[in-house]
Formats: structure tokens, C-alpha cells, sequence
């Protein structure tokens, strides 16, 4: 291991253990789970675009102009149905990101996998501190 990468390691393990530790977390992330990264979700809406509106390369105005197409029930259904909600759940990163104990964390992402973790992972976290200190 190269040494600027064991001094990162090092930080991020002090910071951890001093309560400090801030993630900032992108899209990969919750890639692994399934989630379709931006790119992909936008081509999703766009393939089912009228042709006349296939040419637009304005990401978010694609997604308006679907929602305008659709209506904003079938909007969000198609939504749901790309980002596979309700059919995923948090992979062995979001395990690690949360045992790393960050006092924030910061994302852009639109899944809520590591919300869904945070829970779980605070419970048994709690339970293990009343058990030690019994």
C-alpha cells in the first residue's frame, strides 16, 4: 500500500474515533444495489419519449417533458419502476460506510438506501452499549 494511501486510512480512522468523520457519498454507492446511475435513469424516460421529443439532450427537461407527456402519476410510477423501489436493499458499502460511525453524511443521490441502513445499524449499535455497560 502506497503511503498516501495508509495516511488517508489513518485520518479516516482518527476521525472516526474522534466523532469527525464526514462522508460524502456519490452514486456508486448504491450502484452496486441496482440503483441506475443518472445517465440511465434519464434514458429510461427518454426511450419512451413521443419522437418528436426524443432529440432533447437537456437532461432535466426530459424529465419534464415526460411528466408534461404522462402526467405525474405515471410519472412517478416510471420513476419507481427505474430506481427499483421496493426491489433493493443496501449492499455491503452502505454496511461499511455505517460501522465507519460518521457524525454527518453527505449525498446527492435520490435512493434512500443508506437511510434504510441507518436504523438497523443505530439500534444494534445502542443495544451492544447497554449490553457492555450492564
Amino acid at each position: 500500500m502506497e503511503n498516501i494511501q495508509l495516511s488517508n486510512i489513518l485520518h479516516i480512522q482518527e476521525a472516526s474515533k474522534q466523532g469527525k468523520l464526514v462522508m460524502f457519498v456519490g452514486a456508486g454507492v448504491s450502484a452496486n444495489s441496482g440503483v441506475p446511475m443518472w445517465s440511465e435513469l434519464i434514458q429510461g424516460l427518454k426511450k419512451e419519449l413521443p419522437d418528436s421529443l426524443k432529440n432533447e439532450t437537456d437532461d432535466l427537461k426530459i424529465a419534464q417533458l415526460y411528466k408534461d407527456s404522462r402526467g405525474y402519476k405515471e410519472y412517478i410510477e416510471k420513476i419507481k419502476e427505474l430506481l427499483l423501489h421496493g426491489k433493493i436493499a443496501p449492499n455491503p458499502i452502505h454496511d461499511a460506510i455505517l460501522e465507519l460511525a460518521p457524525c454527518h453524511i453527505i449525498t446527492t443521490n435520490y435512493d434512500d438506501l443508506i437511510e434504510q441502513n441507518i436504523e438497523p445499524v443505530s439500534y444494534t449499535h445502542l443495544r451492544a452499549h447497554e449490553t457492555a455497560a450492564n
